[in-house]
């Protein structure tokens, strides 16, 4: 998705590059830095792979060293918070830049939740509600992160301090489009990168998939997550072969149609006095993809204004990277204010 938008952007030279040989235009090894020299004739590098099996901080930092741009697309909030701290072990100032957290979750949502911060003029707390159908298409590093959600610890900011809480945490009736939904704070990485960038002392990341998991099977959810149940690699396994044959193959075509809603400061447990910014996109991986390509663009133009490590949320604002991915053309996307339960399910 990320190429075929990237190609959609005119004046740009986009080479797909990987250890497969066959499939791309160059051979490059995220585990023998030998190769990474191949990168080198090109103004930005941006790192798809899976972050578990092949950690992009090598290459990262290679790019950044040579004057380039790097920008990452990890979905996992340790890569996140390690590509962040990379600025302690000699990224050295006058380097290129390392864009840490893009794509649509996180990427899109961290603008969402800059972008109602902003509005407020400050906040103490920031709250993301994301949510989409897992009666939907996924391709298999989708799959790779989902089957490793339930066994990574939440971590989020809580009154100024980094924590890791239980990968299932509380639970939280979310008023999304179409009606009441039950959801769960989960440890997407935006929880972790929000508190660094925007200054807020407490962050929260609540996931609301359709259908929505009645009340029970979530308190059975949290309490297997909590004993370690899903970091059994049976257990991994298996929810790895399910996920592959229904979203990676029989849903496969299914567009994941996503709903991003972002709070500041709202009132404890009360969606009635609460308001901020929501997303819709039509898809939610050509929405990455879209956005992507678009911030890959703008760390390119960033490159000699701005050097170092930087995530998403500095780098640019939402209504830049919405204007971006309409020019892009790939997905249709709709930005929304909401204020009280109704806005937000209309």
């Amino acid at each position: 998705m990320t190429a075929d938008a990237l190609r959609r952007i005119p004046g740009l030279d986009v080479k797909v590059a990987g250890r497969g040989a066959r499939r791309c235009d160059l051979t490059l090894d995220l585990a023998d830095p030998a190769t990474f020299g191949r990168s080198d004739p090109f103004d930005v590098v941006v790192g798809c792979a899976d972050s578990h099996a092949a950690p992009p901080d090598e290459l990262a930092t290679h790019v950044a060293r040579r004057g380039g741009a790097f920008v990452d697309t990890s979905a996992d909030a340790g890569t996140c918070l390690r590509l962040l701290d990379l600025a302690k072990s000699g990224i050295e100032r006058g380097s290129g830049l390392i864009v840490v957290g893009a794509g649509a979750m996180p990427g899109i949502s961290n603008l969402l939740a800059a972008a109602a911060v902003r509005e407020r003029g400050g906040a103490e707390l920031v709250e993301l509600f994301l949510s989409w159908s897992v009666l939907s298409g996924a391709g298999p590093g989708t799959v790779e992160i989902m089957s490793r959600g339930l066994a990574v610890p939440n971590r989020r900011y809580e009154r100024g301090r980094l924590v890791a809480g239980p990968p299932v945490g509380r639970r939280v009736r979310v008023p999304i489009r179409g009606g009441w939904r039950t959801g769960f704070e989960s440890g997407f990485p935006e929880s972790a990168m929000l508190g660094r960038s925007l200054g807020v002392a407490s962050t929260s990341t609540v996931l609301a998939v359709t259908p929505s998991l009645p009340a029970p099977a979530l308190s059975v959810l949290s309490n297997l997550a909590r004993r370690g149940f899903f970091s059994a690699s049976a257990v991994r396994s298996a929810m790895r072969l399910g996920m592959r044959t229904v979203r990676g193959r029989l849903l496969l075509r299914r567009a994941t149609g996503v709903t991003m809603l972002a709070a500041a400061d709202r009132p404890a447990d009360d969606f009635e006095r609460a308001c901020g910014l929501g997303i819709r996109a039509s898809d939610a991986f050509r929405a990455a993809g879209a956005a992507t390509a678009a911030l890959a663009v703008a760390a390119a133009n960033s490159v000699g204004k701005r050097n170092g490590i930087v995530a998403v949320e500095e780098l640019c604002s939402l209504d830049d990277l919405l204007v971006r991915m309409r020019r892009i053309g790939t997905v249709e996307i709709e930005r929304f204010s909401w204020e009280g339960p109704a806005s937000a399910m209309a």
